[in-house]
């Protein structure tokens, strides 16, 4: 759990940067992309009335984001249920030149978070674990790394 929260921290912060790097000149907007799984769309805030599929609400850190950002433009493209191939296949388009600010959270259901969390509850919680690294926590970076790195390097695979 230790290495898949720091991974996606360092995820986050390494995305924020992406989308301050270059910007140049302090700029009068920011044009905000957010990426990911449903931590970055909103669910558990109970309100999902920005996109009822995805489960994209205005409490979501993004939709707070630019609400509290004067001159925010946001794409909000993270969609609850999302693995880093959803990233790659269908949101990282969002991501154009114009993009001063990018943030992703994705990986949890790579490795079958909501069943991890689940069986821990009901007490095996290193059987759990082990399953989760089975199924794909050592492969993790390397997929989590192309969705960040895609947008601005094309011929990464």
């Amino acid at each position: 759990m230790t290495i898949v929260r720091l991974a996606a921290t360092a995820l986050v912060l390494s995305a924020v940067m992406f989308g301050f790097a270059g910007s140049g000149p302090a700029a009068t907007s920011t044009s905000y992309v957010a990426l990911g799984d449903s931590y970055s769309s909103g669910v558990g805030t109970g309100s999902y009335t920005l996109n009822s599929t995805c489960k994209r609400g205005v409490y979501a850190y993004p939709y707070l984001y630019m609400q509290r950002h004067a001159g925010t433009s946001l794409t909000f493209v993270a969609c609850s249920g999302a693995r880093t191939s959803d990233v790659l296949a269908t949101q990282v388009q969002a991501v154009t030149k114009s993009t001063t600010l990018v943030t992703m959270t994705i990986g949890g259901n790579d490795i079958g978070f909501a069943n991890l969390i689940y069986q821990c509850t009901l007490g095996d919680c290193s059987a759990a674990l082990a399953v989760s690294r089975i199924n794909g926590i050592s492969g993790l970076a390397c997929r989590i790394s192309r969705a960040a790195c895609t947008p601005f390097r094309p011929g990464i695979r």
